[in-house]
């Protein structure tokens, strides 16, 4: 199961170094139950349904805005979330309280992310 989920998470970082926030490069990724993949990067800009008290989008955020702009079903969905750091090596990119809470209310079956040392997860 390691490898696999590593597999999946250096798979995100391409995503990430197209990050517009500078020294903090992250991406998040929903893979819904029927295999579908969509691609979040944070931003430093705001959007609309943002209910953030910060000036730019989270990785999850604009992962799952995408999502439900293509239709796509959330129910029982994981999402991937990936920080690398400038040595080129993952960070924590645990998601914060709202966008943890955004996961949880939109039916996330789980959450993975990576840390300093690999990664977490945590199930719904």
């Amino acid at each position: 199961m390691i490898e696999r989920v590593q597999k999946e998470l250096v798979r995100l970082k391409p995503y990430a170094q197209r990050s517009t926030f500078g020294r903090i490069q992250m991406s998040a990724c929903v893979r819904t139950r029927d295999a579908e993949w969509v691609v979040g990067i944070n931003q430093r800009k705001t959007h609309p349904k943002s209910n953030t008290p910060w000036h730019f989008i989270h990785a999850e955020f604009d992962a799952v805005n995408k999502a439900r702009l293509r239709g796509l079903d959330l129910l029982g969905a994981e999402m991937f979330v990936v920080r690398w750091r400038r040595d080129n090596a993952f960070g924590m990119a645990k998601p914060c309280e709202v966008c943890h809470e955004l996961l949880k209310s939109s039916g996330f079956r789980s959450v993975l992310w990576t840390t300093d040392t690999g990664f977490d997860s945590e199930n719904f």
